[in-house]
């Protein structure tokens, strides 16, 4: 960042913990599923969070407010509420959990681009934005929860 605003280092840090934790949630629930096609597109967007947490991470400064967040931080999409036992949770309510999280993810995503970004970092927190709807909104098609999910 080109001016130091703790503030916004705050923010992106958040941003970073979101995505490092869905990483870790779609994995789990890749690892859980039972259908094949979530499966994959869990391991698609597991992928995705990566790239975007690794994006993200070159807007930090040097220094002691910089890289990394802790995981203890990387829990604010609700994936550390994942059963210990696969049984627990059926393909539907992984699928609902995702849907959750993403629409909790688009609320970060929201509230950072409402901020006055550098014209490069925003660039970069658009074009996240625009993948998290387009996956939020194939994840509200591919379930019985389709037409709350749109409201």
């Amino acid at each position: 960042m080109a001016r130091h605003d703790n503030d916004l280092t705050d923010r992106v840090h958040d941003l970073i913990a979101t995505c490092m934790a869905a990483e870790r949630g779609y994995r789990w629930s890749a690892e859980q599923a039972r259908r094949h096609d979530l499966r994959d597109l869990y391991i698609n967007r597991a992928d995705d969070s990566r790239i975007a947490a690794s994006e993200l991470r070159a807007w930090l400064p040097e220094g002691p407010r910089g890289f990394p967040p802790s995981a203890a931080g990387a829990s604010p999409r609700g994936w550390s509420a994942q059963p210990a036992s696969p049984s627990v949770q059926s393909d539907l309510s992984m699928l609902d959990d995702c849907r959750r999280c993403e629409a909790m993810a688009l609320g970060e995503y929201r509230a950072l681009l409402a901020r006055e970004l550098p014209a490069a970092l925003r660039v970069v927190v658009e074009r996240q934005h625009d993948s998290v709807t387009r996956h939020h909104r194939h994840l509200c098609d591919l379930g019985p929860a389709a037409q709350a999910c749109r409201t």
